[in-house]
């Protein structure tokens, strides 16, 4: 799960998103939720205070998997722009 936490620039970002989706698709991730929360609505929470301006849930085959992409040659290239661009959390959540 990625979380926007704070946004600097919409041409960065493009760049992170031109190189993230070939490293995802390579190692079979698919992204589930994508909500800009900045966008469209804001955070509507129920409990507690959190403020992302967007949230991003990519599912892969294993948590295994998904390291394996995030650690990847193809992904940091992208992690690099993505750092450059904005701050993001990065969360590994195991299914069930």
């Amino acid at each position: 799960m990625n979380r926007l936490d704070e946004d600097s620039g919409e041409a960065a970002l493009a760049e992170y998103r031109n190189l993230a989706r070939p490293a995802r698709l390579k190692y079979g991730g698919e992204v589930r939720v994508f909500q800009e929360f900045y966008k469209n609505a804001p955070v509507e929470n129920a409990e507690g205070q959190w403020s992302p301006m967007a949230v991003i849930l990519t599912e892969f085959e294993s948590m295994e998997k998904a390291k394996e992409f995030y650690h990847s040659p193809e992904y940091q290239a992208a992690f690099r722009e993505r750092h450059k661009a904005s701050e993001f959390t990065v969360s590994f959540l195991q299914g069930t």
